[in-house]
């Protein structure tokens, strides 16, 4: 299950600086008698990436 929440500014470190950004809370439930923890954390990295990329947006 995902569940999106608000975006927030709020500073976060950026290379060597402290800078403000918006960052969007998430929460993800997975049920570990059908996944296994591993497999989920590879997944969430993953989708990560893609969020923090930009991945499918086209500009």
């Amino acid at each position: 299950m995902f569940a999106l929440g608000a975006i927030t500014k709020k500073p976060g470190v950026i290379g060597d600086n402290i800078e403000v950004r918006e960052f969007l809370h998430a929460t993800i439930l997975f049920d570990h008698d059908i996944v296994d923890g591993a497999p989920a954390t590879r997944f969430l990295t993953r989708l990560k990436e893609f969020i923090e990329s930009g991945f499918g947006l086209d500009t």
